[in-house]
């Protein structure tokens, strides 16, 4: 989190990375604490980035080639005295240069400092440039590496949904049942735990999620909730045991078919999704807010997962993930009428009631 703390104050962050870090911001008081932290180890940096006269100091001749000695002295000692080229000509070639050091005097204690407000000026605009430069970089690589963090849970959830239906009597996924406390999407996540299907609890953690950032932020490990625990809860902790228990996704709420709720079976449909990331209740589209809301992933029941950046419907095949063909978050309308639901959410509102 702190890496994101320092690119919104740097202004590295796209806008809906931005907005999501300003919704952190706002709900948590620690977290504004932690920014100003951050700030206050940058105010150095930018009292000499608005110090003009600092600026038109010419900086100290050599200053170039005595940092680029300095940075390869820490390159030298990475390789192994032994290590050999492949171009047998490469120290004939680039001869080494004598070693130099960062500074070009020595600075006896009573000078006052060892850097000279020139340098300083200098590396802040290393820095700032550097920063300008390297930070996306590294912030669309964690992306990159959190997308497929996520992309291998929901294979983990591919193949423990498979063996479940492998084993079901009429080869279906975990039933959600209509009614009562264990009438809620995320009731597939507690199934297949309940079946020793998912490895650990972590397989429902999407790290770029907010979901993951409770997780971190709280006190207690994440557990999946069993079945006798949802029984016995009252509704208050009943209600958040439900709304955690699916993690980072959302899973499918059957469909009704003849007036019967009906869990989907398991026939290796390339078309019909059955878990995501987490769709959200207070949008239009539903659009997950996982991956900061830049794309969201969609497992099939033939195992194959799709990135959607916008469920339009070239994307989702004419049939909305999110929503039933009436526009409602709630089991579907018929068997080939797929509909992922957050973990809390009801597979029954309006249908056959």
């Amino acid at each position: 989190m702190r890496e994101d703390l320092l690119g919104f104050l740097l202004g590295a962050l796209d806008a809906t990375e931005r907005q999501r870090i300003e919704r952190k911001l706002e709900a948590d008081p620690q977290l504004r604490e932690q920014l100003e932290e951050i700030r206050r180890k940058l105010d150095p940096l930018e009292s000499i980035r608005d110090d003009e006269d600092a600026w038109e100091n010419e900086p100290p001749l050599g200053l170039a080639d005595r940092t680029c000695d300095f940075v390869s002295g820490f390159q030298d000692e990475a390789i192994p005295r032994n290590a050999s080229f492949a171009n047998a000509g490469f120290e004939a070639n680039h001869p080494t240069r004598p070693a130099a050091s960062l500074s070009p005097t020595r600075i006896t204690p009573a000078a006052g400092r060892h850097w000279s407000w020139a340098e300083l000026a200098v590396c802040a605009a290393v820095f700032v440039v550097s920063t300008s430069l390297v930070f996306p970089a590294l912030m669309q690589s964690r992306f990159q590496t959190q997308l497929a963090a996520c992309q291998d849970n929901l294979r983990i959830l591919s193949q423990s949904i498979e063996t479940y239906a492998t084993h079901a009597p009429d080869g279906r996924l975990p039933y959600v049942p209509a009614e009562g406390p264990e009438a809620f999407a995320g009731f597939v996540a507690v199934s297949l735990n309940e079946a020793e299907l998912l490895p650990d609890a972590s397989t429902l953690i999407c790290p770029a999620s907010e979901f993951a950032d409770q997780v971190r932020e709280s006190a207690n490990p994440f557990r999946i909730p069993t079945a006798q625990d949802l029984r016995r809860a009252r509704e208050r902790q009943l209600t958040q045991l439900q709304r955690m228990a699916g993690g980072s996704f959302g899973y499918t709420v059957g469909y009704v078919k003849n007036g019967v709720h009906q869990a989907v079976r398991h026939d290796g449909r390339s078309y019909f999704p059955v878990v995501s990331d987490a769709p959200t209740l207070n949008t239009p589209d539903g659009r997950p807010l996982n991956h900061w809301g830049r794309v969201h992933q969609l497992l099939y029941l033939d195992g194959h997962i799709q990135r959607v950046a916008d469920c339009t419907a070239a994307d989702c095949a004419n049939d909305h993930p999110f929503r039933n063909n009436r526009g409602v978050v709630e089991a579907g309308l018929g068997e080939n009428d797929a509909v992922i639901a957050p973990s809390i959410s009801p597979p029954l509102i309006f249908v056959g009631r």
